[in-house]
């Protein structure tokens, strides 16, 4: 059997390019405490699709007088939102916290080395990470029953000499027409340069790629746009040539009018409804509004993945009536224990969208919405007469499900 290796804290501050879970103060046997770990989150819906953490890739610690385990997150799948409400709810039972929060809290912060030059390397022969690349965006364009498109980029990728030559090809088959009316398999196509956004000789190609994935949603949009106008303009000249007086023909077509700035429920409604009932604007609205919340993702994804945290955390916060978005944000913010900033955050979410639910976070846990996430860093905080009030008005609810739970609550920070 593998054995748990130990790591020094001088390499733990060399780790600023990873993330994983810190538990602290893990005595007795280790192998119980992965066993353990690997079940409590296998049960809680954290770990998923039969993946686990094997020995050989935890690590154990010595730090303050206590034994620490760190569960890396390579090589496992994780539910990271379920994690974070894990982690805040047992913090008393295992001190769980994140090594980004660690390191910097507790052992001074990381060793601020220099970016590393991605190597300059021939496209064929040697660099695997191109082909890996190559691979997704074939399996990709064969899942959407695109084989021969599949074939032909795979030609000329592997016929092309660099990097940016490449992914401009993987670009230019995701911004070609079979994609523009299905903005979900553009961005994913989109997506599979993101690796290049890690390396500071090829990062402007991810970014170049996302500008021109945007750019081209847009003309299209425009386009129709313009051409259902024209329609529109040839449909009012009929009208008025025909027997009908001019004026009973501008009342008629007010009915039919379209507005430009379709809101966003509207545009949700188009994307649910049969193509074939949809004008050709209304098909290009809808396309572009669906693209325009995917590409928010691939925007943030971006910013993290070169190294710009904090301006990866403004976009979110930034962008809080997008509801992954607030999710994702506020998640970061439990999971670093910024519990002012998180009571701020959610102060601003229920100013500006009142009705905003949650969709990351699972019911169970967030009963009351971002109320309960407020509830959260009231507790933290030990906002005792804010927490009173707040139980109190959930009993005056005669329809309040959780009763029973609220005078707990309510009589704990009474006492």
């Amino acid at each position: 059997m593998e054995e748990i290796k130990t790591v020094t804290i001088d390499e733990l501050c060399q780790m600023n390019d990873q993330e994983g879970l810190i538990l602290q103060g893990c005595g007795g046997d280790l192998q119980e405490w992965v066993d353990g770990i690997n079940e409590l989150l296998t049960q809680g819906g954290i770990l998923q699709a039969g993946s686990a953490w094997k020995a050989e890739a935890v690590r154990v610690f010595q730090h303050d007088g206590l034994t620490n385990l760190l569960f890396p997150f390579d090589g496992v799948q994780l539910d990271v939102g379920k994690l974070a409400i894990w982690r805040l709810q047992t913090h008393a039972q295992f001190g769980g916290t994140w090594l980004s929060d660690y390191v910097p809290n507790r052992l001074g912060g990381f060793v601020q080395e220099q970016r590393p030059q991605r190597p300059k390397m021939e496209l064929l022969g040697q660099d695997g990470n191109i082909f890996a690349i190559l691979g997704r965006a074939s399996a990709l364009l064969k899942r959407a029953g695109m084989k021969d498109q599949a074939d032909e980029m795979f030609q000329r990728v592997t016929a092309s000499g660099s990097y940016e030559q490449a992914l401009n090809i993987i670009t230019q088959v995701a911004c070609n027409e079979d994609f523009r009316l299905n903005a979900m398999q553009m961005v994913e196509l989109l997506s599979c340069g993101l690796s290049f956004a890690q390396w500071d000789d090829t990062r402007m190609f991810a970014y170049d790629a996302l500008n021109k994935g945007i750019a081209t949603m847009s003309d299209f949009a425009s386009s129709a746009s313009t051409l259902s106008n024209s329609a529109d303009d040839s449909n009012s000249r009929d009208i008025q040539t025909d027997s009908q007086p001019v004026a009973q023909a501008k009342t008629d077509l007010s009915l039919f009018e379209d507005d430009d700035s379709l809101s966003a429920e509207d545009l949700n409604n188009l994307a649910m409804l049969d193509p074939a009932l949809l004008s050709e604007k209304e098909i290009a609205q809808a396309a572009q509004n669906q693209f325009d919340h995917a590409v928010q993702f691939l925007r943030h994804d971006l910013l993290r993945i070169s190294g710009d945290i904090d301006e990866a955390d403004r976009f979110l916060r930034d962008n809080h009536t997008s509801e992954p978005l607030a999710d994702a944000y506020a998640a970061r913010l439990i999971a670093s224990e910024r519990w002012q900033d998180l009571l701020n955050f959610v102060d601003l979410v229920e100013r500006d969208t009142p009705n905003q639910t949650t969709v990351m976070f699972p019911e169970e846990v967030v009963p009351y919405e971002w109320e309960t996430i407020r509830e959260a860093a009231l507790e933290a905080l030990g906002r005792r007469d804010e927490l009173i009030a707040m139980y109190q008005e959930r009993l005056d609810d005669t329809y309040d499900p959780n009763t029973a739970l609220n005078h707990l609550k309510l009589q704990a920070w009474q006492d």
